[in-house]
């Protein structure tokens, strides 16, 4: 099985799940956000990524068969998917 390539802000993403999600759409002017809670053994970490587009979230999120996946944009943007 071919693993995700490194993350350079966490280690091993793919042994993490997600606890929460929230999409702040930004309605009173401010930017929009994705901020994403992953939990791993007690521990929780927070994203957030600034500007999300092009949102797609599998049906049955987050088991852990199913994906969330979006791009940012702005200075480093990437394209970012997280495992249920």
């Amino acid at each position: 099985m071919e693993r995700d390539p490194h993350h350079p802000i966490l280690e091993r993403p793919w042994q993490y799940s997600v606890a929460a999600m929230h999409y702040h759409v930004g309605l009173d002017g401010s930017e929009p956000y994705i901020d994403l809670d992953l939990q791993r053994d007690g521990g929780l970490r927070r994203l957030r990524f600034w500007s999300p587009q092009q949102v797609a979230i599998e049906n049955g999120f987050p088991s852990p068969h199913t994906a969330c996946s979006f791009s940012t944009s702005g200075p480093g943007s990437s394209t970012v998917s997280a495992p249920g």
